[in-house]
């Protein structure tokens, strides 16, 4: 009788331990997904400031070399890039509420939502860090035809030039 009683006492810790030990990655992924969706609040914030500077650039850029046309697609897209943002902020959100209890496939679906936002931020960000190159290549541009028109005022307003 005794026997038995250890064995099922022995059995109930060993069932304990093993549950807690499986709480243990639980909660160190639980802390994981926190983090990462921490870090992609950030991301996405910085992002829409990104966009928005990312107008107010190429708007001076077309105002000196009158791409009114492209101006107008890249705001397009800026405000549907905003909008998609936004959407994924709200996404985030709801990946957020982890409870303490929920199982290890619960937070792992929730890890896999988190890696998805990364992505297509990542995405987004790459695009308008392009964007920015471009605009400083046309400012780069527009720079060294502007020295060349004074360069050459310069040249005619001399005298013997």
């Amino acid at each position: 009788m005794i026997e038995i009683l250890f064995t099922g006492t022995g059995l109930a810790i060993s069932g304990l331990a093993l549950w807690r030990s499986g709480r243990v990655r639980v909660l160190d992924l639980r802390t994981q997904v926190r983090r990462e969706l921490a870090a992609l609040r950030v991301e996405i914030e910085e992002l829409l400031r990104q966009i928005q500077l990312g107008v107010m650039s190429r708007e001076r850029v077309s105002s000196v070399t009158g791409r009114g046309g492209a101006l107008e697609m890249f705001r397009a897209t800026a405000e549907m890039d905003r909008v998609e943002l936004e959407a994924l902020r709200t996404d985030l959100a709801a990946v957020a509420k982890v409870t303490l209890l929920a199982s290890y496939g619960q937070v792992e679906a929730k890890a896999v939502i988190a890696q998805e936002i990364r992505t297509r931020v990542n995405l987004l960000s790459e695009r308008y860090r392009a964007a920015f190159a471009e605009d400083e290549r046309s400012r780069e541009h527009i720079r060294a035809d502007q020295a060349e028109h004074v360069r050459h005022l310069l040249n005619r307003a001399s005298p013997g030039g």
